[in-house]
């Protein structure tokens, strides 16, 4: 998992299916639009730099730390292991459980009825699942079954879908009142680290549901075996534990540390010098022309880009969310 690193939105990209070849699709949408939002995020913190006077560019870029290269390679190391790892686990897991379902309808079968269409359709009981009937299914019932699973796994897609939407759209509302509520301090690191804050609360939020919804995929086309069920819950249970293990992992990493201090010690000496360039225009706009105080009355009141006030790994969870300006 690239927890360490990922915005809220996309830990609900990066484990959605359980075959290996399906991840690798996830890994490389995720990795490109993470690119996409990256050279956002870096063209708006260099038109931040441009809009600071000329004669202190020097001072900052002289004084700004060098980019921890090596660390970052050593994070993006670990999470593709990490990667790895759980891709053949949950390929191991799935071969198992497909293993055991075979078996299952070799031995059993849903009981069918005549649908609307005057094809076969499964018969549901009370509960609304399926009737399980003795002997081996024939080419029917496993048709019908098949149509019966997939619009199960629909209908989830649905239900998850909206669970998403909601999540990241109340997420997305809290993240705007906080930026609003300190629009005018959005280069003071103590408003950044509040903010972090917010950010991995966020993201341990967003990662138990993701699990939730998960361990739903994983259940969904399963049928009513208890073997298969103990299955899947020992699966699962050593997944989940393997997703802490790595999530700690990552975000302890002295590597993630290095990053995290980088940025950190680069938004503090952005801060400083705007601070003091706004200091040194507050002494020139005291003999301002009027004119022109009040087009910078209005230039304040515009929508601020979030990225040129935010640190990088924060400029990233916000447009993650598809938060771009305040």
């Amino acid at each position: 998992m690239m927890w360490a690193v990922m915005g809220v939105g996309m830990l609900f990209n990066a484990i959605q299916q359980n075959s290996q070849a399906a991840q690798a699709r996830e890994m490389q949408q995720s990795q490109q639009a993470e690119m996409q939002k990256m050279m956002k995020s870096m063209t708006a913190q260099q038109q931040s730099m441009n809009d600071t006077p000329f004669n202190n560019m020097l001072e900052i870029q002289t004084g700004l730390p060098e980019y921890p290269q090596e660390n970052f390679s050593n994070l993006q190391e670990m999470q593709m292991g990490h990667m790895d790892a759980r891709a053949n686990f949950t390929a191991e897991l799935d071969n198992d459980l497909q293993s055991a379902k075979t078996a299952f309808f070799q031995d059993n079968h849903y009981e069918t009825e005549l649908g609307s269409e005057g094809r076969q359709q499964v018969a549901l009981g009370p509960d609304g699942q399926p009737n399980v009937k003795f002997g081996g299914e024939n080419g029917d019932q496993r048709t019908a079954r098949l149509t019966f699973e997939g619009e199960k796994k629909a209908e989830l897609n649905d239900k998850h879908a909206t669970q998403k939407e909601q999540f990241l759209n109340k997420e997305k509302e809290n993240f705007k009142e906080f930026l609003a509520m300190n629009r005018d301090r959005l280069e003071n690191p103590y408003v950044h680290g509040e903010l972090q804050k917010m950010v991995v609360a966020s993201k341990k939020k967003s990662l138990d549901l993701q699990q939730n919804q998960e361990d739903e995929r994983w259940r969904v086309d399963m049928p009513p075996s208890e073997e298969i069920a103990a299955k899947l819950d020992t699966g699962l249970k050593k997944l989940h534990a393997m997703d802490r293990e790595h999530m700690e992992a990552e975000e302890n990493s002295e590597d993630a540390k290095a990053l995290m201090e980088h940025d950190q010690e680069v938004a503090s000496i952005l801060y400083d010098h705007k601070q003091k360039a706004q200091q040194e225009k507050s002494e020139e706009n005291f003999t301002m022309d009027p004119r022109k105080m009040m087009a910078m009355a209005q230039q304040r009141r515009e929508p601020k880009d979030v990225g040129k006030s935010l640190p990088s790994y924060l400029t990233n969870a916000m447009y993650e969310l598809g938060v771009y300006s305040v």
